[in-house]
């Protein structure tokens, strides 16, 4: 391992971060340091730049991994190698909008679909599967309807 990427996981060991975010962000930088086959110290902005487009357009990375490698490779050169450079304002991935699955914590306590005193994250659907058939079991038709 190099002195560099020694310096880069204690840094990130010092600054708090768990096992798994310093891992992924040390891949991160390793990565980028494959891709170009030269010293990290050697790599411009614009490489960098080309390295994140190859990426995204050529790997076909998510924004979600282009997320994790922007990351890592930032804290990388703005606090190991103390470097300010510019694409580190410029560029930004949307995260990706996704829906919620039931008993997640999304918002305020207010839009909770199942309240955090739950005892089961699957609460809602008991309710709505249990509903539904109480009824149907009370139909005016005289039909009952069995789930089993």
């Amino acid at each position: 391992m190099s002195k560099l990427i020694k310096r880069f996981k204690e840094d990130l060991q010092l600054t708090g971060y768990a096992k798994r975010s310093i891992d992924s962000y040390v891949s991160a930088v390793l990565r980028l340091q494959r891709f170009y086959n030269k010293p990290l110290e050697n790599i411009s902005e614009e490489q960098l730049r080309q390295y994140w487009l190859c990426c995204q357009s050529e790997f076909g990375w998510s924004a979600a991994t282009l997320r994790i490698s922007y990351a890592g490779i930032q804290h990388f050169f703005t606090k190991t190698l103390v470097r300010s450079w510019n694409i580190f304002n410029e560029i930004k991935w949307k995260r990706e909008q996704t829906l919620p699955t039931i008993g997640e914590s999304y918002g305020s306590q207010e839009d909770h679909l199942c309240p955090s005193h739950c005892a089961k994250p699957y609460l809602l659907f008991d309710i709505i599967f249990y509903g539904t058939a109480f009824e149907r079991s009370n139909n005016s038709s005289g039909k009952r309807y069995s789930f089993r």
